[in-house]
Order: C-alpha cells, then structure tokens, then sequence
C-alpha cells in the first residue's frame, strides 16, 4: 500500500514538473522555439503538403508522450551531463541565429530539434543518453533531406519500385512494358506515382521502427541494425502493393488502382511491412538475451550512475541558470518582425487553387486551331483531360500530337495554374532524368526574343531521349516568366537567400499578395535516338509557331475568364 502511495507520489511529481516551465526550459527550449515559431510554420506547412512527411504530428506527439510518462525533472544530473547540455544548447542557439539570418525554414527545423536534444540532456537525469537520442530520433526522422535531395530521393525509389515490380512479373509470366515509371499491361498502363514509390512507408516505418525500439528499451546494436533494415521493409512492402494491382487487374478483374480500396491496400500492405519489421526487432532482441544474457524487462539505469566516475554530481541544470543568460534567447527576438511579416504574407497568399468549369475550359483552343501539317510533321491525334483542381499537371490539358518518322511530338496548353509552375519537376517524376536545362532568349540568328521559353533536355530508363520547350502566359494573355518565383522553386538561391532579401520579398508580396491565374503551353519532342543540336533548333521553332497560333486562339476565352473575375 505504501509502495503504491509512493509511486502514485512520484508519478503525479513528475508530471506536475513536466507542466511547469522553469528557468532552463524557458532558456533552452521555450523563448528559442517561439522566436522560430514563424519558420517553423511554414515548415510545418511544407510537410503537410508532402504526402510522405504528413506523419509528423504523429511522431512529435509521440516523443512527447515518452517524455512525459519516463522523463524525472528533480534527477540529479552529472557534471558530464551539465557541459553537455550547456555545448549542445548553445550550437542550437547559433543554429537557430543561421535560420532566421537565411530564412531557412529547414534549418530552423534541424534547430528545433537540437533544441529538443539539449533541453532533454539538462531536464531529465533519469533518462540515458541512447534514450534521450532514442526519443529525439523521433523527431529527427521528420527532417525531410536537404537541397531537393528528398525529391531525387521520390525519383530513384519510383524507378527502383517500378523495376523490381517489374522483375517479379517476369518471374510469375505477366505480361507487360515497363517506359520509366510506367508499367503498361494488357488492362492499363500503371503509373509508379511519389506514394506508390516506397518514400511514404519509408519515413513512416523509420518512425515506427523507432517507436518499437523505445518501447522494446532496445540496446545501440539492435538499435541500429533495425534502422539498417528498414528501407528493405519498406521496399518489399511496397512490391507487395504494386503487385496486388497488377495481379488484381490481370487474374481478378479488379481494379485496386485508384480510390478507397488503393487506400485501404496501402494501408494493409504498409501494415504487414511494419508486422514483418517488428519480428524481426523482437528476433534480434531474443539472440541479445540469449547471448548476452540481457534483461529485455529492464529499466534503463538512470543517467547518474552511468556517469559515475565522469565528474561530481552538481545540483540539478535548471538551478544553475542566472537571469542574465537569457539575453541571448533574447536576441533571437529581434528577427520576430521579418517572421510576422512572413505569416501575413502567407495567410494572403493562402489561396484556393484556381478552378475552371468544363463549359469556360471548352472555349479554349481545339483540334483544328492548328494546322494539320507543321514543318514536316503530320498532326496524328487530339485528346482533352480533366483532373481535379489541385493536380499538378492542370484541371485541363488540351492535346496536340504530331509525328515525323521516328520523332514524336505532343503540344499541350495546361491550365489553370496559380503563378509559375515549374514542369520539368513534373516529368522527372514520371522517370525523366533532366540532363541540362536553359532559358532560350535569343532566337537562331541571335536576336532577343520578346517571349522567353524554358528548355530541358531529358533521358529515361529506357533509353528515349526527349527536349521539352514550354512558357507560361497569365490571364491577360501576357507572358509569365517570375523571376522571383523562379528563386522560391530553385534550391540553390534559397542557400544563398538571406534575411533582407526575404523581407524585400515580402514587402513586395503584400502590396501584390495574389499571384496571378496562368497557363502553359509545351512542347514535348521524343525520340529513340539521341537528339542533335541541329534537331533542338529546329524543334524551337515548331514550338514557337504552335505557341503562337495557340495563344491566339486562347486571347477570346481569356476575355471570358476575365469578365468572370478568374483571372486574377
């Protein structure tokens, strides 16, 4: 009875110590995190928008829940643990001061959680330092990668998942082609789209992993070997997915591609991969028993006596700050404005994506406002799609196709867009790899060109090699080529991009908040062979003559979309 009195004491200690902020969690953790409050929103935002980090919540939740049921803020802490805690929490500082002076909401990410690690080390000298990094991990794994790698990181895994599915059906006697990220078989061709790549069970099972590793009080080399092992989970557990398509359509007659039952097949297959990863955790925790005779139950020893013989055991962290350190959270405080003015301008931009109904999307150019023939190639087809109002490639797509000999070309006015749109993003996620990308605004003869285009040269896995000429013009027909959107989608100036170039920005942002309604015209050129210099040049041409004649056509329903307020 006493015993149970006693814990129930300690318990509800704890927790009331965990409520309470006191002196080193309002300067390790309190006054930096809402001085970066502004990046980290914006941050937050981005992960939402990636289907593969929207897990986030989840993981932040369940650090949080670790520390607050194990974590004991009247421990007494090492004087090994107290330096510790002191270095760790000043390079989060200086890490926090680099984030607000480039404006970097991913560093300031990278800063939180560091933040988190520092705080931890000097709150809670029950925890040992694998526990605390345990806990942190939890965080960590919601870092997306740096510098568009995580992108690059969506493409190879839609290529890897679409050539081993692919490998694996040629085992079982299916019949398909596999074009890049498109297998095509007898039903439909399948598209290896960024969720069905692997990357959404890969971050998620990362997170999982780690959570049946702080509820196992897994040591360092089960540890590791199971954060090894997850990328093989996730990848089988994604072939699994791909295959359940295929074998569906081909010997069922049921389709699992698209809808709730794509969903609920992602949801089945992402939870055998974790089932299957979790036996192998606890296979791993059994031969660490069986040889080395270790206590799977036991609690993790408390940080002191881990450290015993380190240093002195001084009076817990949070009594050893003094009034004046908290001058340098403080400066941080400075650069709040330039984060106020950064959530306004967000919340005016923070628009729904431009929509058109079918009947406005009619008025736009159609098959026979281009010619049958144009430079030597024969117009062979015409198609119109309709996607939903937020797909990447437009709601509306309408169609050209050409051909000459073994060259193919397919012009495409897109739209509506909201400002640029930067499409060589949207091939390279269909298995284009672009191989070099220019601004053509000079024509063959070297005269300026008063409409600029973009052109990148692309290859895929299969050996086809592609040229992709495409502009934007807005909703007054005039043409679209920001600059300055062009910084915001391109990674290196956002390295380079500082505090006083950030607000310049938004400065400018707010007396035009809205960007404006746009469209896309392009042009894809593909073909089996390499393409020529020679070749590309006369392609611009092609592309120009069709982008002329289109915009033409496209000046009356731009009229209409005007008169109905859409075009701003």
């Amino acid at each position: 009875m006493n015993h149970h009195i006693l814990s129930l004491h300690l318990q509800t200690t704890m927790k009331s110590n965990l409520i309470r902020l006191d002196r080193w969690d309002w300067y390790a953790i309190a006054l930096p995190m809402i001085a970066i409050a502004p990046l980290l929103f914006f941050q937050a935002m981005y992960l939402w928008s990636r289907e593969h980090m929207q897990f986030f919540p989840l993981a932040v939740c369940a650090a949080w829940s670790f520390f607050y049921r194990e974590g004991q803020s009247n421990a007494l802490l090492s004087l090994f643990r107290v330096r510790l805690s002191w270095v760790l929490s000043v390079m989060a500082t200086i890490l926090c001061f680099i984030a607000l002076l480039l404006y970097s909401p991913w560093m300031a990410h990278v800063a939180s959680v560091l933040l988190c690690v520092s705080w931890a080390f000097g709150k809670f000298g029950n925890l040992t330092p694998l526990r605390i990094c345990g806990i942190c991990g939890l965080l960590a794994v919601t870092i997306p990668l740096p510098l568009e790698m995580d992108q690059t990181l969506v493409q190879v895994l839609q290529g890897l998942s679409a050539s081993i599915s692919s490998r694996l059906m040629d085992l079982t006697g299916i019949l398909h082609f596999q074009k890049g990220n498109i297998i095509e078989i007898a039903a439909k061709p399948l598209f290896v789209e960024e969720a069905c790549s692997g990357v959404d069970s890969q971050y998620a099972l990362m997170a999982v992993a780690g959570i049946l590793l702080l509820v196992g009080r897994a040591g360092l080399v089960v540890s590791l070997i199971t954060i090894v092992t997850v990328p093989l989970w996730a990848i089988l557990g994604n072939l699994l997915r791909i295959y359940s398509i295929v074998f569906g359509l081909e010997f069922l007659n049921v389709d699992l591609s698209s809808g709730v039952v794509h969903t609920i097949l992602g949801f089945i297959t992402f939870s055998l991969a974790a089932f299957a990863h979790w036996s192998s955790v606890q296979l791993l925790n059994y031969f660490v028993c069986v040889y080395s005779n270790y206590d799977l139950n036991a609690k993790g020893r408390s940080d002191v006596q881990q450290d015993r013989g380190v240093g002195a055991i001084s009076k817990s962290l949070r009594m050893a700050v003094s009034k004046g350190l908290f001058a340098v959270p403080a400066l941080l405080f400075l650069f709040l404005p330039f984060g106020i003015v950064g959530l306004l301008e967000f919340s005016l931009r923070s628009v729904n994506p431009p929509s058109f109904s079918s009947e406005l999307s009619n008025i736009f150019p159609k098959e026979l406002d281009v010619p049958t023939t144009l430079l030597g190639s024969e117009r062979i087809g015409f198609m119109t799609e309709t996607r939903v109002s937020n797909n990447n490639l437009g709601q509306y797509s309408r169609i050209w196709q050409y051909s000459r000999e073994n060259v193919d070309h397919v012009a495409s006015l897109d739209f509506p867009f909201r400002g640029w749109h930067s499409l060589w993003r949207c091939y390279q996620s269909t298995g284009w790899k672009e191989q070099q990308r220019i601004r053509v605004d000079t024509s063959a003869d070297d005269e300026p060109i008063q409409w600029p285009f973009y052109e990148s040269r692309l290859q895929n896995m299969s050996g086809e090699h592609a040229v992709l000429h495409f502009s934007l013009f807005d909703g007054n027909g005039a043409p679209y080529d920001s600059e300055s959107a062009m910084e915001r989608n391109d990674a290196q100036s956002r390295i380079s991009k500082n505090l006083i170039s950030a607000m310049a920005r938004q400065i400018r942002s707010l007396q035009n908040p809205m960007d404006p309604v746009t469209f896309q015209f392009q042009l894809l050129t593909r073909s089996d062979s390499p393409i020529s210099t020679n070749q590309i040049i006369g392609y611009r041409q092609m592309f120009l003559k069709l982008r002329e004649m289109v915009h033409k056509k496209s000046l009356p329903a731009l009229e209409v979309v005007r008169s109905e307020g859409l075009g701003l």
